[in-house]
């Protein structure tokens, strides 16, 4: 909604709720086969890589599984298929019990149809009017205010805390909150480390917090250079680079006692563990690369 980008619902579309699915179950061990039936309960959206889906197996227990695809036609229509498929549901349904009932229900002393409140009684068929929050406490409610978000200033990226929002001349605040960010028009005023207080649109805060942070809310910051290299009392020195195992000699292969200092797209400098730096291949030289959580 902020970006305008497209979304991937192809875990969600691939199969219907409950159908009818074969998995790979790894806990079976041969000469049984390792594909049995399931049914599936859709994406897992939290556990394993992006096409991982929740089975059902005939026994009620839910696993997840990324070897997962529909039943070909031949299999729909194979009247051993089909016989295998109804002493799945009849297991499954003795396994998960009956289904409650209203009869059930109604049948507990203790259980009364709860009665809902209607728009009409009192409010002439009007909604009841909810006051605005930005004109109860604009710095209470409001979800930005305390945000950290790395925002562009001239020709870098900084990190900057969102103090306040905006006020004009009156002490009203500016702008108004909507559940659309393309329609939030609020200002806010966001403070960098150097003391600078700059306004930022909500729009502009929010499309940066959604570029920054994962699925998780995890925000990633990223490295813009290498700046210094130091070394402690760990390293191991150039006279031990080697050592001899027999008549072979090896090349003692270790990143222990060094750091290097990183500058990150937003200004500042740490300095970190070469450890913890991952190598990756770039159009045939290697590059380091990292970002931290």
């Amino acid at each position: 909604m902020v970006s305008g980008e497209t979304a991937d619902i192809s875990s969600i579309a691939e199969f219907k709720w409950d159908k009818w699915v074969i998995f790979r179950d790894t806990s079976i061990s041969f000469p049984d086969s390792k594909m049995i039936l399931g049914r599936d309960l859709g994406p897992a959206l939290d556990i394993g890589p992006a096409v991982t889906r929740k089975v059902i197996k005939r026994n009620g227990e839910i696993v997840f599984r990324s070897t997962v695809r529909s039943l070909t036609p031949d299999e729909i229509a194979d009247p051993v298929r089909v016989k295998e498929r109804e002493e799945f549901t009849e297991t499954l349904n003795a396994a998960l019990s009956e289904p409650l009932t209203e009869a059930d229900l109604s049948s507990d002393p203790d259980y009364e149809t709860p009665e809902l409140d209607s728009y009409e009684d009192g409010t002439d068929g009007k909604v009841p009017f909810v006051p605005d929050i930005d004109g109860a406490d604009a710095e209470t409610y409001d979800q930005y205010v305390g945000a950290y978000v790395e925002l562009p200033t001239g020709d870098k990226m900084q990190t900057g805390k969102v103090i306040s929002r905006k006020r004009g001349a009156d002490g009203d605040v500016k702008g108004v909150a909507n559940t659309n960010p393309i329609l939030d028009s609020r200002t806010c005023e966001v403070e960098f480390p150097d003391g600078e207080v700059t306004e930022y649109s909500a729009n502009v805060i929010a499309e940066n917090m959604f570029a920054q942070c994962d699925m998780e809310g995890n925000q990633f910051l990223l490295m813009s250079a290498l700046v210094d290299h130091k070394k402690d009392g760990h390293a191991v020195e150039i006279a031990d680079g080697f050592v001899q195992r027999g008549s072979n000699r090896h090349r003692r292969i270790t990143t222990k006692g060094w750091q290097l200092c990183v500058e990150w797209k937003d200004g500042s400098t740490t300095w970190e563990r070469l450890a913890d730096f991952k190598f990756v291949p770039n159009r045939g030289r290697r590059v380091r690369c990292r970002s931290r959580v």
